[in-house]
């Protein structure tokens, strides 16, 4: 994991390559699972990221305030849909 100075921190930046929201490429068990469709275009703020198995994280492109980083969340967000 990267250390993230304290003044990033403090302005609000998220900082490339400190990893991102988590997402599964198979679905579990339980409820609440969201798909994507395959080839949906993803920001160019926002790379994906295989960490280990079926887990993948969305992280930043490159470091960034958050709201940024937020809004190209929202943009993929948008094209999900609910399967259970």
């Amino acid at each position: 994991m990267v250390a993230i100075p304290e003044i990033l921190l403090a302005r609000r930046w998220i900082v490339a390559n400190s990893g991102g929201i988590s997402t599964f490429a198979v679905r579990g068990i339980g409820k609440n699972w969201w798909k994507l469709e395959k080839n949906t275009t993803i920001p160019n703020e926002l790379r994906l990221v295989n960490d280990y198995g079926n887990h993948w994280l969305w992280e930043p492109s490159y470091t960034m305030r958050l709201e940024e980083y937020k809004s190209a969340l929202r943009l993929v967000g948008d094209t999900f849909y609910k399967v259970s």
